[in-house]
């Protein structure tokens, strides 16, 4: 018997539809054959994870201004005035919501950069 370069074997057992995914995306990549594209997208492709966090302080911090500019439209369209403690407030919660946006931003143009993504 011959020697192998490649002498493990995995298996995998996949659903008619898995399999059909799994066929159709083959089908549209430039693989030679199905050993070649199943390797190429385990050993070539990274694996990340994404912390949430950030993004739900975002949502956070999106929700507490969108609530302040609803209150504000009310007295607006209640009293017909704006008291300058209400458009400072928004101008705060604004600049912080920009400051959030923008390390968000470099975090990921960062990993971008270095391949993690």
């Amino acid at each position: 018997m011959e020697k192998r370069t490649r002498p493990n074997q995995l298996k995998i057992r996949l659903s008619d539809k898995e399999l059909a995914q799994v066929r159709q995306k083959y089908g549209q990549s430039r693989s030679k054959s199905m050993r070649h594209f199943v390797l190429k997208c385990i050993l070539e492709t990274s694996i990340y994870e994404v912390d949430m966090q950030p993004f739900r302080e975002l949502q956070h911090l999106l929700s507490k201004t969108s609530t302040n500019v609803n209150q504000i439209a009310k007295k607006v369209n209640t009293y017909s005035l704006v008291y300058k403690e209400d458009i400072t407030t928004i101008q705060n919660e604004i600049h912080r919501l920009s400051k959030e946006l923008n390390k968000l931003q470099n975090i990921l143009y960062n990993r971008t950069n270095q391949g993690d993504i």
